[in-house]
């Protein structure tokens, strides 16, 4: 605004209306509402002042109208029905209403939630609208599938009973996700399973598939039947590692092949002695002498026949040795206890029996069964009298009546 003044200079200008105030001859102001608006000035020196207004309408502002800048999406590349959140970034106008379309919803804001139920590229736009007029605007996202972990139904083999060496086809029966990777037996790396067993009995046959979102693992058991006709093999035969003298060796084998309708086990050099059938998969043996031993076993049908063998190295076992009180003196309904101690030059644990000849007389009771150097014989009277007490010291390979054995008499007073 600006005033036009006449008669002498102003001292001081006074402007009101509006938002501004003012200090010369030109106004400028803005007003916050529409409507009639009064702007008046006042001027002043030292002979007078005169003052004056102008009356002004001021409009509502130009309505503009609403622009889409732009349109994002999140996540940016979902998987089918997953929820996706969409966004548009706004400027101009305010919308009066929003129209949204693409995917399984609508919206009525800057923001729109939705899915989509198939893969493949979709369109998501949205247009804004007021009265000064709408702009409409797109995003295109790329839906793929979920990845799905594979899932083992079953495993079927054909034949589903083979015989050994027969060639035998295992397949999977497969639902959820496509497998990146196979794992038979043995690491095979194939949809499909080829083998043939070389031995009968059950065998395992398991398979683990695997892709991104996981894995599963199934097996089943088949039952290999010997060959009809087949001799029997001697895989191998299994003996204690560490045999001695006068010690139970028992040996077991582990055959394959037809079924044996003789069994004959042998030793080089001979052994002394053995225990239990020799018509079995499994024998015991006792060797009296240390050195190296064969030990072999050879199976046959009508088939044919098979042997097999292994090496034994037989050391020596030292007999143990005891010492006990050889007098021991005890009253009627007393006990008292005989100094024992033992040794096994091997390390051998040693088992303890006592005994004594003429138990009306005393009794003989032993704090544990297995030797240690805290053991307790203990003596206790019944009546007046004497008796020999037995101790018989075992290591398991010294037994019996070739264990360590030591003899007390106690007299009972």
């Amino acid at each position: 605004c600006t005033a036009s003044l006449s008669g002498g200079a102003p001292a001081s200008y006074a402007w009101s209306g509006g938002a501004s105030s003012g200090s010369s001859a030109a106004y400028s102001t803005s007003f916050s509402s529409a409507g009639s608006k009064t702007i008046s000035l006042t001027v002043t020196n030292s002979a007078g002042s005169a003052s004056g207004s102008t009356t002004v309408t001021v409009a509502d502002a130009a309505v503009q109208a609403p622009v889409i800048d732009s349109i994002s999406c999140s996540p940016a590349s979902p998987t089918v029905d997953q929820s996706v959140a969409c966004t548009a970034s706004l400027s101009g106008g305010a919308p009066a209403s929003y129209a949204w379309s693409g995917g399984a919803s609508s919206g009525s804001s800057a923001t729109y939630n939705t899915s989509f139920s198939s893969s493949g590229s979709k369109t998501a736009s949205l247009t804004v609208t007021n009265a000064a007029g709408s702009d409409t605007d797109s995003i295109t996202v790329t839906v793929t599938t979920a990845v799905q972990a594979p899932v083992i139904d079953g495993i079927s083999c054909t034949p589903s009973s083979p015989t050994v060496d027969e060639s035998v086809t295992c397949t999977a029966s497969l639902s959820g996700g496509a497998p990146a990777s196979y794992a038979w037996n043995d690491g095979v790396a194939h949809s499909v399973f080829n083998f043939s067993a070389a031995r009968p009995g059950d065998l395992p046959v398991s398979l683990t598939v695997t892709n991104a979102a996981g894995s599963d693992s199934h097996s089943i058991i088949l039952t290999v039947a010997a060959a009809t006709g087949s001799a029997p093999v001697v895989d191998s035969i299994s003996c204690p590692s560490s045999p001695k003298t006068n010690q139970r060796v028992a040996c077991t084998a582990s055959l394959s092949g037809g079924t044996p309708t003789s069994y004959q086990w042998a030793s080089n050099p001979s052994f002394a002695s053995s225990y239990g059938s020799r018509n079995s998969s499994s024998f015991a043996f006792i060797f009296r002498n240390t050195g190296s031993y064969t030990v072999s076993l050879t199976v046959s049908n009508a088939a044919g026949s098979h042997t097999g063998s292994v090496s034994l190295t037989v050391t020596g076992s030292n007999k143990p040795f005891c010492n006990v009180d050889e007098y021991a003196s005890v009253q009627v309904g007393e006990s008292a206890i005989l100094s024992y101690s033992c040794s096994d030059p091997d390390g051998d644990a040693l088992t303890i029996t006592a005994s004594s000849s003429n138990t009306s007389v005393a009794t003989v009771a032993l704090s544990s069964s297995t030797y240690t150097s805290g053991l307790n014989v203990t003596v206790t009277g019944v009546s007046a009298g004497e008796t020999v007490i037995s101790l018989y010291a075992s290591d398991g390979y010294w037994t019996g009546q070739s264990a360590a054995y030591n003899t007390a008499r106690v007299t009972v007073r």
